[in-house]
């Protein structure tokens, strides 16, 4: 997911969307003081309501001192906003404790004609359960409009909502935007994380502390990225010429990548990603890679025999799991190891989740990594 601070910019879209006249000045929500957040969620001279998924008005006291995300919804939007939805709700839910009463997730319904309380109810329920901590907005024909245009998203998209996240600081202040699918869910959490440490540092002073544990999450975010664009490489060459370009189980999978020269990696290459014990009984995440045709059996991946490197050292747990579907029309589904019970031969999961666990204490943290396979032809 790319990130852009535009701040400024958006700021200043979000000025031409106000009344300026001497006539509306009393009207303009910069001459009552709002921030750049509340400007945003209640824009215009007459801001709309914001009822909740069960019919509570969101009120800008409940965002005072936190930290806000945003994102737009609609009951209908398609499978991309509801990966986005999803992977958000994994993170709101997993968040570490210090940070998690500071976050608001908020998704706004960019559907009005069809939206309300008890759709947008239904629709946060059936696909994120009744528990989420993710609060969905209602809205209006003319704040959705307003938006969409403070985006600059074309009206004539709506109402598929943007594929775009906000996050605004402590203050109200617009911090950062995302844009593109999926979500990075490990440096959404990284920046969320360091507005949170750089506002304490700004108390307590504690500026090296802070670029301690910036050192931490960047170890973690340059290992993520590094999966993701291993796995989206994936050849359409077969292990060992039969099998499928993918096979793995709950604590380690092989997979056949394609040469990629911007990437220095001149040949077809299987790779093999495990967790490897230690003697204080945790783990080291270890990648080991060797030119497809020199590794003849699936027992041998991340064998000694074969150059390996450490992705990450002493970690709690590892496991992996697999989403898709074993025959065409039939329903996806996540299994632990694939291809599952022999089936399947051929295809590839649609998705893998990699999942890594670290021990209490522990300042490195992990979201659930999802990543959407690519296969290189």
């Amino acid at each position: 997911m790319s990130k852009k601070v535009v701040a400024a910019c958006l700021g200043l879209v979000l000025a031409t969307l106000l009344p300026v006249s001497k006539a509306e000045a009393d009207r303009d929500p910069r001459q009552r003081g709002l921030s750049e957040r509340d400007t945003f969620l209640w824009p215009g001279a007459a801001p709309p309501r914001r009822l909740d998924q069960h019919g509570a008005p969101l009120q800008s006291e409940a965002l005072r001192d936190r930290l806000v995300v945003v994102s737009f919804v609609h009951a209908d939007c398609t499978i991309n906003c509801a990966v986005r939805t999803l992977e958000l709700d994994k993170l709101a839910r997993t968040l570490p404790a210090p940070l998690r009463d500071r976050v608001a997730f908020l998704c706004i319904d960019t559907d009005p004609a069809r939206g309300g309380s008890a759709r947008l109810r239904a629709f946060a329920e059936g696909l994120l359960g009744p528990g989420t901590p993710l609060r969905f907005l209602d809205s209006d024909e003319a704040s959705t409009a307003a938006l969409a245009s403070a985006l600059r998203y074309p009206p004539g998209a709506l109402p598929e909502p943007p594929p775009t996240i906000l996050v605004f600081d402590r203050t109200g202040r617009m911090a950062m935007t995302y844009g593109s699918d999926p979500v990075d869910e490990a440096r959404l959490l990284q920046d969320l994380t360091l507005l949170e440490t750089f506002d304490a540092i700004r108390v307590a002073g504690t500026a090296s502390a802070a670029a301690g544990f910036a050192a931490t999450v960047e170890e973690v975010q340059s290992v993520r990225e590094h999966l993701r664009r291993t796995l989206a490489s994936l050849t359409p060459r077969r292990i060992e010429g039969a099998g499928p370009a993918l096979q793995g189980g709950p604590n380690g999978l092989r997979a056949a990548i394609g040469a990629d020269q911007a990437l220095e990696r001149p040949v077809d290459l299987a790779v093999a990603l495990n967790g490897l014990p230690r003697d204080d009984g945790r783990l080291d995440l270890v990648e080991s890679r060797a030119p497809l045709e020199s590794l003849p059996g699936l027992a041998r991946a991340g064998g000694a025999s074969e150059p390996s490197e450490v992705l990450l050292h002493g970690i709690a747990g590892f496991s992996i799991r697999y989403f898709g579907a074993l025959k065409d029309r039939t329903r996806p589904l996540w299994y632990p190891a694939w291809p599952p019970s022999g089936d399947g031969a051929g295809r590839l999961p649609a998705l893998v989740e990699i999942q890594v666990v670290f021990a209490p204490g522990d300042p490195r943290r992990w979201t659930p990594l999802v990543i959407a396979l690519g296969n290189r032809r």
